[in-house]
């Protein structure tokens, strides 16, 4: 009988012992699980605020792509559908010197007075700034563009659909969330009833920021409800909990992923390779010989669909993956066409860089190792400097184009007399190819003012000794008068449209390309340019 009541001690004393540890086991376990939840929570709410200030620069960046960076009236209606098809967008404003329009200026959506004045604290980007709008809801941002020098948009967002819902059920009536700026301006808020009346010292908080925006996002939970959260589990599930905890992890961190912003999926697409080179061909418009390419950026998605160039080019710029991308582009052309370029000494290879990539620390020994690593000759390469952003044509900027004509490299200036740049570029970056944009060529045939226009683009090529090269050739009519210009090269569709690898490494086995209808005779011209592209 003793040992049989010694036995039954030992046995309740193991079990008080064993159920003591699993309950406080399963007490520091639901702790951290909760923590972790209202942190990840708070990760998840600042990566959609992160999505949802990339799309409003992606509708911006829309229009200024469609030539809507006017208070035109077309412009006008382009804002108000841009601002439907993103519901939480109030209102674009355009500020341009003295003028300044907006989508819904009639019915005063958004103040363009509290927009214009508001404290604006700046991005990764320093051209855009994110702003509290002072309409009396904390419930709207302000960003600001200033995409040139006189021209700036600025939206009204609502912030609304950033939390809805974001809390789980069980915390909405004892917790509270805040999308604020850097200086603690609050731009979207969620607070229960009668929170105001729960003590300030008896809340835990969670915090979140961007790395990318001014925004943050802060939760604060009763400290009382966040005590009781998720911890009427039935003790009869304990064990299995334990047991199961590691699978359970595992599902909950894939339920709980984070959607990848447009930035990262871009990121995501070059590192997967989906982000592919195509290649245009530089005739001479004397005998259709090929002379040279333009390499071009194509994302095509593992489903075969594409991401137009319009869309994920200012998105690679704006997001700071521009450089990876061209050097995933420069590494895949070296792989595919470096052995064909190579054979060809006179053939020039062209490629986009943007004014930033330009004027970076280390961009000209970066390009020369790049250069020789893929097999690319340097003597062979142009590098078309966009004029989507400015460039500060300084001494630096003429110090790197030596340095890159040291190294072999030769500099072009691409779209001219369409971007931020202008004349003063051709005047100061001892450039030796000027690339005529396409907007100029469509009407050179029929509009004798776009024909001056050309026409001045040339001569002061000539006088500064650079090469030209005209863009977008679409027909022959445009040929003819391209030639009697005095212009030696170009590349449109009239000759070829972009190429993947092999169908141009196919094209170049030819040594000329087939215009597709007939190119006049080139008239002879006494004009002496530069050397590039060939």
């Amino acid at each position: 009988m003793l040992r049989r009541l010694k036995f039954m001690g030992l046995a309740l004393a193991g079990a008080l012992v064993f159920a003591s540890i699993v309950t406080l086991l399963h007490s520091m376990f639901v702790d951290a699980w909760n923590r972790k939840q209202l942190q990840e929570l708070a990760d998840h709410t600042i990566n959609r605020a992160d999505v949802a200030v990339d799309h409003v620069v992606i509708t911006l960046s829309d229009l200024i792509a469609a030539g809507h960076a006017n208070c035109g009236e077309e412009a006008i209606m382009a804002m108000r559908r841009a601002a439907f098809a993103k519901g939480s967008i109030q209102d674009i404003h355009l500020f341009a010197a003295e003028v300044h329009c907006s989508g819904f200026a009639a019915i005063g959506l958004g103040s363009s007075d509290s927009l214009k004045k508001a404290y604006r604290q700046p991005s990764r980007n320093p051209s855009i700034t994110l702003s509290k709008v002072n309409d009396g809801s904390d419930k709207t941002l302000g960003l600001a563009w200033k995409f040139e020098p006189t021209k700036e948009f600025i939206v009204a967002t609502s912030t609304d659909e950033l939390l809805f819902d974001m809390l789980p059920g069980e915390l909405r009536e004892d917790a509270s969330m805040a999308l604020f700026l850097d200086r603690g301006h609050i731009v979207g808020r969620y607070d229960p009833e009668g929170w105001g009346s729960k003590r300030p010292e008896h809340r835990t908080e969670f915090k979140a920021a961007s790395s990318r925006y001014p925004i943050g996002v802060r939760i604060l939970v009763d400290d009382a409800k966040l005590a009781t959260w998720n911890r009427d589990v039935p003790l009869s599930l304990l064990l299995a909990m334990l047991a199961l905890s590691l699978l359970f992890g595992g599902l909950v961190a894939k339920t709980l992923v984070r959607r990848p912003n447009p930035a990262e999926d871009l990121e995501n697409a070059i590192a997967a390779g989906e982000v592919v080179p195509h290649f245009q061909p530089i005739v001479s418009l004397a005998d259709n010989s090929i002379v040279g390419c333009e390499m071009l950026a194509r994302w095509i998605k593992p489903d075969g669909t594409q991401v137009s160039p319009g869309r994920f080019i200012p998105l690679a710029e704006l997001s700071g993956n521009v450089s990876a991308m061209t050097d995933s582009l420069l590494r895949q052309a070296g792989a595919k066409l470096g052995r064909e370029i190579s054979k060809r000494p006179s053939f020039k290879f062209t490629f986009n860089i943007t004014p930033e990539q330009f004027l970076a620390d280390g961009f000209v020994d970066s390009l020369r190792d790049l250069a020789d690593e893929v097999g690319l000759p340097r003597e062979q390469l142009v590098v078309e400097l966009t004029e989507r952003q400015e460039i500060d044509c300084g001494e630096k900027a003429q110090a790197v184009t030596a340095e890159l004509e040291a190294i072999g490299v030769r500099v072009a200036i691409d779209d001219a007399g369409t971007g931020h740049n202008g004349l003063s570029s051709i005047q100061c970056l001892g450039a030796s190819c000027l690339k005529i944009d396409k907007i100029f060529i469509d009407r050179i045939a029929e509009d004798r003012r776009t024909r001056a226009l050309v026409e001045m683009l040339v001569s002061v090529a000539r006088e500064y000794g650079m090469a030209t090269v005209a863009e977008g050739i679409e027909h022959s009519a445009q040929v003819a008068e391209l030639q009697s210009l005095g212009i030696d090269d170009g590349q449109g569709f009239l000759f070829s449209k972009p190429l993947a690898a092999e169908p141009f490494r196919a094209l170049l086995g030819t040594e000329s390309v087939r215009a597709l209808s007939t190119i006049p005779k080139r008239r002879k011209v006494n004009i002496v340019l530069g050397d590039c592209p060939a």
